[in-house]
């Protein structure tokens, strides 16, 4: 991620300056059971490749092939349920 950057934090938003107020907010955990194919597909968009490739420190087929040797280990007993926070 660039540099400062944070989540979002929905319940710090300043919504009365604009005449909004929260009504509802739910922290919640989604889990997906995934492949390693499907996995390295979402990581690689997760990872800021692009920004990477946009700057020429990497290319696609290295930070795939990067990902891939890493995660083959994880991933050597089959699917994997990975779990994210949303909101």
């Amino acid at each position: 991620m660039p540099p400062g950057w944070r989540p979002l934090a929905v319940q710090q938003l300043p919504l009365l300056a604009e005449g909004l107020r929260l009504l509802d907010y739910a922290d919640v955990e989604i889990a997906l059971l995934m492949i390693l194919g499907d996995y390295l597909r979402y990581v690689l968009g997760e990872v800021a490749v692009d920004s990477a490739i946009a700057r020429g420190d990497d290319s696609v087929e290295r930070a795939s092939d990067w990902c891939r040797h890493t995660l083959v280990e994880v991933f050597r007993g089959g699917d994997v349920t990975v779990v994210s926070e949303g909101i």
